[in-house]
């Protein structure tokens, strides 16, 4: 599901960024 990574990084908060960024790539992989 290549789509659901930039949505996901695309409807984070600038602030909050980094850290979900790195757990929906961890959920991801």
């Amino acid at each position: 599901m290549p789509r659901l990574v930039p949505v996901m990084v695309t409807a984070v908060p600038p602030e909050a960024g980094p850290a979900v960024v790195i757990v929906g790539f961890s959920m991801y992989v």
